[in-house]
């Protein structure tokens, strides 16, 4: 049902709730035509989507990353890492878009567009895959092995060789969606799997209740990277970027900074939480409580 309503342009449009359409009040996110959106997207993904694109912006996502564990490690206090985190993933969408690595710029930006998103949506990056550490550093330090005496950087097909961390964020993407639910409108009175849905009404696809439910994943309260070995989702069942026209066009993009960081993280850092037991609250997503309160410190080399 929730793939049918996501591909169903015809009698489903945008539907957000009232508060978001009054913090969003651009008018290309939430009120344009099919066709107006797709001119929309276009210019939104020709810069992030497909290897060539992405190719571009690789060394600079390294730098951020390497500067912000720099940063991070040398604090002697524990930070809240879901921030950081945030802030290392903000820098990078202002240089992919504006273009600027300006930090007054980036701060001020940061600042209007954390009032606005906090009021509509949060992001989670509590990485449970930390759990699995040393099979990800295994998997990082044999990329290095391989890699050319003359090679100082990351290549975009060293992060396509990452097979297992691949599987790693696909199951952080499962189990802790980044966006609790997609929003859609009915556009006409429609008729799925016999329940009737009149005209006007808002449905709300929650990628949650699919992402957990063992007829698609077995076990699925488990986190379990292995499971993406050997396995392709069945089509409208993995659903982190939502689906359909409107899927989310920087996707790869977040993948490739999520793979990036954890590529220098897992080779170079280790994380001690403050309060490992900290509760996690899951609404509108997963996250602890304490926003992952951490020291991040730096590994000596062997």
């Amino acid at each position: 049902m929730c793939r049918r309503v996501l591909l169903d342009d015809v009698n489903f449009k945008l539907g957000y709730p009232k508060s978001i359409k009054e913090l969003a009040k651009c008018r290309p996110m939430i009120d344009v035509s099919n066709s107006e959106h797709r001119h929309f997207r276009r210019l939104i993904t020709a810069p992030i989507v497909g290897h060539k694109a992405l190719e571009v912006y690789l060394e600079r996502l390294e730098d951020i990353v390497i500067n912000s564990l720099e940063e991070l490690s040398s604090m002697k206090h524990p930070i809240e890492l879901l921030k950081e985190m945030k802030k290392v993933s903000f820098k990078s969408i202002v240089h992919v878009f504006m273009g600027s690595s300006n930090e007054n710029i980036i701060k001020h930006i940061g600042s209007s567009f954390t009032d606005i998103y906090n009021g509509m949506f949060s992001i989670p990056l509590n990485a449970p895959g930390f759990t699995f550490h040393k099979a990800l550093k295994a998997e990082q330090e044999e990329i290095l092995r391989k890699r050319p005496a003359s090679q100082k950087r990351l290549s975009l097909n060293e992060v396509k060789q990452m097979v297992y961390l691949s599987h790693v964020i696909n199951e952080v993407l499962r189990c802790a969606n980044i966006a609790f639910s997609t929003f859609r409108e009915a556009t006409s009175d429609i008729n799925i799997n016999g329940y009737l849905i009149p005209k006007g009404w808002r449905v709300l696809i929650w990628a949650r209740a699919i992402h957990m439910d063992s007829l698609y994943y077995p076990n699925a309260e488990e986190f379990n990277p292995s499971r993406w070995d050997d396995f392709s989702a069945k089509a409208g069942t993995f659903l982190p970027f939502g689906g359909g026209s409107r899927l989310c066009p920087g996707g790869d993009l977040a993948k490739l900074e999520t793979s990036v960081f954890l590529h220098y993280f897992l080779l170079n850092y280790r994380l001690e939480r403050i309060n490992p037991e900290c509760h996690v609250t899951s609404l509108p997503v997963s996250k602890p409580i304490d926003n992952c309160l951490a020291k991040v410190i730096k590994e000596s080399c062997a």
